[in-house]
């Protein structure tokens, strides 16, 4: 298919499974973004589609690479669950989203999808329990993978998007 898709975030498990999808369904003419080095890719994918460089909130390269674009599918975004990266989530998400969001109405873009991460949703502490996995033990893992920050640079993001 001959539509021209940009999907940020390609580099990310949910960016390369979409990736496939799109090569999957036909569609030729897909750009994506990586961070900082094409390591990160996916080799099954690294010489599949156009890779470009994306470190967001980068407010010209994130134009630059918009534009030409029919559909952008944006799934780049920093996920982390140190309460450290508060800011730097917020400057990736909230205004790197800003970023891909004003570049796809300069640039005309006819479709902008916006996905997040479901780990901005975090999860209650849990207690697993589990006597079976070797005679005489008992196992117990507490996990707490609440992350705040993510969740809020998240809906941050979500909130450019619909504005």
């Amino acid at each position: 298919m001959s539509r021209k898709i940009l999907i940020t975030g390609g580099s990310g498990l949910l960016g390369s499974y979409l990736i496939r999808w799109f090569l999957q369904q036909g569609y030729t003419q897909i750009t994506s973004t990586y961070n900082t080095t094409l390591d990160a890719v996916a080799p099954d994918l690294r010489d599949t589609v156009e890779w470009k460089q994306l470190a967001l909130p980068d407010k010209m390269a994130a134009f630059d690479i918009v534009q030409g674009h029919e559909w952008v599918i944006h799934a780049a975004a920093k996920v982390s669950y140190q309460a450290g990266d508060k800011y730097r989530l917020l400057e990736i998400n909230k205004t790197g989203t800003e970023h891909i969001v004003n570049a796809c109405l300069v640039h005309d873009v006819a479709h902008l999808v916006y996905v997040g991460s479901i780990g901005a949703l975090g999860r209650k502490p849990t207690m697993l329990r589990s006597k079976n996995q070797h005679p005489g033990w008992t196992m117990n893992l507490v996990m707490d993978m609440g992350c705040p920050n993510t969740l809020e640079s998240s809906k941050s993001g979500e909130a450019q998007v619909k504005a």
